[in-house]
């Protein structure tokens, strides 16, 4: 006795499509960058507001990768050692110069955070004009 195999077509359904296509271009109109020139221009500000706090510390991060305490440069381990004699109450005014890498900026948060000081105010410093402008 000979046994039949029926062969079944298999199509593939086509009802889905506009969904499909629908989404991929809701997809693309919302990832696609319209803006060509690149830059991020950020606000400068020039409004500086008087705080309240008991204990402040301004911190500076230069564009150079130098650490500044209230307008004295420092090195690294002067920095810790600055830190170390604070109060943890004491909120840090953490200025980084806006060419400065954020790698550096990042450093002086996470040393911040092991020596317990975690009221940090951060202020991007304006470019200094040439004097000749």
């Amino acid at each position: 006795m000979k046994i039949r195999v029926r062969k079944k077509s298999y199509g593939v359904t086509m009802f889905a499509m506009p969904d499909i296509a629908f989404l991929l271009l809701i997809f693309l109109i919302l990832t696609v960058s319209v803006d060509e020139q690149g830059d991020i221009n950020l606000p400068d500000f020039k409004f500086l507001q008087e705080t309240d706090f008991p204990e402040i510390m301004s911190l500076n991060v230069t564009a150079a990768g130098e650490y500044g305490i209230s307008g004295e440069i420092v090195d690294r381990r002067m920095l810790e050692t600055s830190l170390d004699r604070l109060p943890e109450t004491t909120v840090i005014h953490l200025i980084a110069d806006k060419k400065s890498r954020y790698s550096q900026v990042d450093a002086v948060l996470q040393l911040l955070q092991e020596k317990q000081l975690l009221d940090v105010v951060l202020i991007m410093e304006e470019e200094k004009k040439a004097e000749n402008e």
